[in-house]
């Protein structure tokens, strides 16, 4: 399950690795926690759906050996998604079992452009959101998560990552990458926007009646995915503001 040893060498060659400490670790890391969430999922015999979330260039709609009965939505704003599917249709990659949403998540309810382009909002759903709360405002954050909850069936499911609130570095538990990964964003004009307090989301998540079934922080991440099981050598770091999550959707009478 360590991933990621072969790259290390061209991410410190390219910089990739300096310019954001633990970054890439982390990058490594939720994309297999969340390939295995997925898979899991999509066992689940009422579960035909996957829907993706900010899904930029995001490629397990292509990669993931997926049911043939599973219906995927990939959701991003236009110009994201029309360059997206030019690029795949160059290499090759058909395209034509992926529905593309565009959606504006600050402006626009994004369970009503999906069923307008044939979710069944009925049905429980695989939902991913990867690497878009933290570069959103809050209200926007909120307002997809509130939509999403009550107008989704109870027992979709959410895989979902946080950041931690970075506006004041010295409530970090663990600050390892915080200060450069916060300068980083910053210069490349991307800067995170949204937080989660003290790393708490799985309060944040049962707001909207979200039930987590697994929270991993940095820690939890570098254990599992990137530190070796003969010696326990750990590869790379994992910053340590950031978490990963697995949650379900409560039945719409049980909000406790």
């Amino acid at each position: 399950r360590m991933i990621g040893v072969a790259m290390m060498p061209l991410m410190w060659a390219t910089g990739t690795i300096r310019e954001g400490m633990g970054s890439m670790g982390y990058v490594l890391a939720r994309t297999q926690f969340f390939d295995e969430v997925i898979n899991k999922t999509l066992l689940r015999p009422d579960i035909k759906t996957l829907i993706i979330l900010g899904a930029g260039f995001d490629n397990r709609a292509y990669r993931l050996q997926l049911p043939d009965n599973l219906t995927v939505f990939e959701v991003d704003i236009e110009p994201t998604q029309r360059y997206k599917v030019s690029v795949l249709t160059k290499a090759g990659v058909k395209t034509d079992h992926v529905t593309f949403v565009g959606v504006d998540f600050s402006r626009e309810n994004l369970i009503d452009k999906l069923v307008a382009n044939g979710f069944d909002a009925s049905a429980p759903a695989m939902i991913l959101w990867e690497s878009v709360s933290m570069y959103l405002p809050e209200n926007a954050v909120t307002y997809a998560l509130d939509i999403i909850s009550k107008r989704c069936a109870p027992l979709s499911v959410l895989a979902m990552d946080f950041a931690e609130d970075l506006s004041d570095l010295s409530r970090l538990k663990n600050p390892y990458g915080a200060r450069c990964t916060k300068a980083y964003v910053i210069k490349k004009g991307e800067p995170f926007q949204f937080g989660v307090k003290d790393g708490k989301c799985s309060e944040f998540l049962r707001n909207f009646s979200f039930e987590t079934k697994q929270h991993l922080d940095s820690v939890d991440l570098e254990q599992r995915y990137l530190t070796s099981k003969i010696g326990h050598h750990r590869v790379s770091r994992v910053v340590g503001f950031i978490h990963a999550v697995e949650a379900v959707l409560k039945p719409h009478d049980d909000i406790s």
